[in-house]
């Protein structure tokens, strides 16, 4: 039976799942250095054995609830999307798992727009349910130039 092999991890209180394919790590957030005219879901770059890694904060871009967002224990996910590297961060990673194809269900159709085409399916497991983020489509083609651009100045 065909599985799907994911990194389970939290932000805030939902739990989500992205393909293990594309995670490179997890690694303690470092100091982070604030970039002007990003969108507020960048907040900043961070040096990654000396690489410039830009900040993706998952809790600002899914808009989820920003309530004790100043978190010390917080950890970056660093995550190659296509030839760039980016880091998203998490709250927690709570595992690496395999989860059986069959637990994996298509978005419902109410939720279901261009916006959020990066909702790849909801894993569900007994009472969890887990929200599988295709992280290649977590940015619009416009938001991958303004962040490339940027990042482009600064190399």
């Amino acid at each position: 039976m065909a599985e799907i092999s994911v990194v389970v991890f939290k932000v805030g209180d939902s739990e989500f799942a992205a393909d293990i394919a594309n995670v490179e790590g997890i690694v303690t957030k470092g100091k982070v250095t604030k970039l002007p005219q990003m969108p507020d879901y960048v907040e900043g770059i961070m040096n990654l054995r000396g690489e410039v890694l830009p900040l993706i904060n998952l809790k600002k871009k899914l808009n989820l609830d920003l309530q004790g967002t100043v978190d010390e224990s917080e950890k970056i996910m660093v995550v190659h999307l296509g030839d760039k590297k980016y880091g998203f961060v998490i709250d927690e990673v709570e595992s690496v798992s395999r989860f059986r194809q069959s637990a994996l269900e298509p978005v419902p159709e109410s939720l279901a727009s261009s916006e959020v085409g990066y909702l790849a399916g909801i894993i569900k497991e007994g009472d969890r349910m887990i929200i599988l983020l295709d992280l290649k489509k977590i940015f619009t083609t416009q938001e991958r130039v303004d962040i490339g651009s940027v990042l482009k100045q600064l190399s």
